[in-house]
């Protein structure tokens, strides 16, 4: 089973990034980045050994702060990183309710 991206999260985020400041080359290759990083860990939930699936966590639960980093995506989007990961962890628990028998 697949879980798309119930809650909008996605959209959201391009919705505000779009109404913050224009698209640069770095904020529209950070969009994309962080679009990648949370298709990765969502598509990849009922699979938590896979591949994919760790590596994006660890790149959203991670501590760098290189541009490419979660954190420094964040922070030239706008984005509170701290607050994204809390609705990240909130809608992994209620994935994982859902899908217990």
């Amino acid at each position: 089973m697949r879980y798309k991206d119930g809650n909008g999260a996605i959209k959201h985020l391009e919705m505000v990034a779009n109404e913050s400041r224009p698209y640069t080359g770095e904020r529209a290759l950070a969009l994309a980045l962080l679009k990648d990083g949370l298709r990765a860990f969502q598509e990849n939930i009922d699979a938590p050994n896979s591949a994919a699936y760790l590596e994006a966590e660890g790149w959203i639960w991670g501590d760098g702060n290189t541009i490419v980093s979660f954190n420094g995506v964040c922070t030239l989007l706008g984005f509170d990183a701290n607050y994204l990961r809390r609705k990240l962890q909130e809608w992994r628990r209620s994935v994982v309710v859902r899908t217990k028998p």
